[in-house]
């Protein structure tokens, strides 16, 4: 599965520059493939909320102290990331032309990668957050392609998460964001 974005807009009228992202354009594009795959889609975001409001439940009536549900919400947490991956599959699918699959969604052969880039991903965003929102915010902006570059582009941590940087660098400096 390989992400092809849809074609660039036509240049703009005087051939002055790059031209500038049409926003209305891609939240039409966006609405318009939500609405043709909203099934799909909402069942890929049921499952990671279902999957950890169920381990986090049960837990709850196992453990009533934090120390001893501590392991419980790590697992809810793995079983929300493991749910996750199916979201962004689907999307990319839908992106991509094709017809989105939930089973196929979750066919992935790199489990504990995903698990260790979500960990480090959630790391760097919720750090920035605790440091007063702003970083909070600057880091998800200037990560926020890196789950598709590992997903899709099948880059290790380090490789998505730098190439999503580099990705937004760019864009800020051709003056499309």
């Amino acid at each position: 599965m390989s992400y092809t974005p849809p074609p660039p807009p036509p240049p703009p009228p005087g051939g002055g520059g790059s031209p500038r992202p049409d926003a209305g354009a891609a939240l039409s594009y966006g609405f318009q493939k939500f609405q043709a795959n909203a099934g799909p889609l909402l069942v890929a975001m049921i499952i990671p909320i279902g999957a950890s409001l169920l381990v986090s439940f049960f837990g709850s009536l196992v453990f009533a102290d934090f120390l001893g549900g501590l392991p419980v919400q790590v697992l809810a947490w793995v079983a929300s990331t493991m749910g996750a991956i199916g979201l962004w599959r689907v999307a990319l699918m839908i992106t991509a032309g094709e017809t989105p699959d939930i089973a196929r969604a979750y066919q992935f052969d790199r489990w504990g990668e995903w698990l260790a880039f979500s960990f480090v991903y959630g790391l760097i965003v919720g750090i920035g957050f605790l440091l007063c929102f702003i970083p909070g915010f600057i880091a998800m902006a200037g990560l926020g392609l890196a789950p598709l570059y590992f997903i899709d582009g099948r880059r290790g941590l380090g490789g998505a998460l730098s190439r999503s940087e580099e990705h937004t660098s760019e864009l800020q400096s051709r003056g499309l964001i």
